[in-house]
């Protein structure tokens, strides 16, 4: 298996005191490292199960650190209408001088496995991901980092079988590869949350939120169109549009709701990784 990343060192160095608090990682971040699975989450968001069980939560859990100034940010959003575009905390726990430790349900990252059957699912996936930014900016908070590994996805109605601890890839048989299940985000609408705090600040600044906006058309929408060959036109051309607030978004991707629902096709992962940003743009 490989090293661990940085990331993950730090939660090898808090295995035995949140262990303490009930939640048991991966054997790969005991302080002797045993060699084991990658977790399902590498990096600033990890899976645990609770030990022992307890009634009020669930016996898997996603755990994250925050700071104090990221913990602030999300009780004030969390204080507000926003509190349904920010990932549930299940449990704070204060865990040392400078960081707490958010308990929250099975979610994951969109960036991790990300594979959208149809045009309406990603565009379903984008406009909430535009509300809770309008939303987020109405109550003078900006971002700071609109791209697909800030936000999280509540996966628990998406894999077939539900959450396995022992494994990432595979189902305990060891035979079948855990997957989301073809359609499922149409059939369910899975929700969509803000999970990463650690850029945002609270500010009043039209810039900042201009950046944000910015951001969520020449990253966030520019890096699907490099993934998959047929995006509708009318969000490609999101990508240069006049947009300049999220709400102004959220209006144009309203609209696109009521066109065809097509079937997306992927570029091939070397393709993709060569396809220029620059003719993203123009198209």
């Amino acid at each position: 298996m490989p090293d661990l990343t940085l990331e993950e060192t730090q939660w090898q160095a808090a295995y035995d005191k949140l262990l303490a608090h009930g939640f048991k990682l991966r054997n790969r971040y005991k302080p002797i490292n045993n060699d084991t699975e990658n977790a399902l989450l590498p990096g600033n968001i990890i899976d645990a199960i609770v030990v022992p069980p307890e009634l009020t939560l669930p016996p898997k859990v996603v755990l994250q650190f925050v700071n104090d100034k990221e913990l602030e940010i999300i009780e004030h959003l969390r204080s507000t209408d926003t509190v349904e575009y920010v990932v549930p905390v299940l449990k704070s726990i204060p865990f040392d001088d400078d960081r707490t430790l958010l308990v929250m349900p099975f979610v994951a990252r969109l960036a991790d496995g990300l594979k959208f059957d149809t045009s309406l699912e990603l565009i379903r996936v984008l406009l909430r991901l535009a509300e809770g930014l309008s939303a987020m900016h109405s109550h003078n908070v900006a971002h700071g980092a609109v791209y697909l590994a800030s936000f999280v996805e509540d996966r628990t109605t998406l894999v077939p079988g539900g959450f396995d601890f022992v494994s990432s890839q595979w189902t305990p048989d060891l035979k079948t590869k855990i997957e989301l299940a073809r359609g499922g985000r149409s059939k369910v609408k899975p929700k969509c949350y803000f999970a990463d705090f650690r850029h945002a600040q609270q500010t009043s600044d039209p810039r900042s939120f201009s950046a944000d906006t910015e951001s969520f058309k020449n990253i966030l929408i520019a890096g699907l169109h490099e993934k998959y060959k047929n995006l509708p036109r009318g969000l490609v051309q999101l990508i240069k549009g006049p947009q300049t607030t999220a709400q102004s978004i959220v209006a144009a991707l309203t609209t696109l709701l009521d066109g065809d629902d097509v079937q997306l096709k992927r570029r091939k992962p070397w393709l993709a990784s060569l396809y220029p940003k620059w003719i993203a743009a123009i198209q």
